[in-house]
């Protein structure tokens, strides 16, 4: 399936590079809802939660209840992987841009 595929090679060959975008684009947030006064603690202890799940998914494919996508998986445990990986990636944007878009 081609989803498998494209998951293999994103993590083999540009593991490093998801992770540093991720962490880049939170840095780069969270240093302007600072500059702008709109970050608290707590909103800034979600931003970390959202970062470290993001980072999590994309590196394991995996959360709490799933296994991580391996050759043997099926086509539905890959799409609902898939369906994880981009929710959790967009639930952090959301986190990251919410703030700014309120102001």
């Amino acid at each position: 399936m081609k989803l498998k595929k494209i998951y293999f090679y994103l993590i083999e060959r540009h593991k490093k590079k998801i992770v540093f975008l991720i962490l880049f684009f939170t840095l780069v947030s969270v240093s302007i809802q600072v500059k702008v006064g709109l970050i608290d603690y707590g909103y800034f202890f979600v931003i970390f939660l959202s970062c470290y799940a993001c980072i999590y998914m994309w590196c394991n494919g995996v959360f709490a209840e799933t296994l991580p996508i391996t050759e043997s998986s099926s086509n539905g445990e890959v799409i609902a992987r898939w369906m994880m990986i981009f929710l959790s990636t967009f639930l952090h944007v959301y986190l990251l841009i919410n703030p700014l878009l309120g102001k």
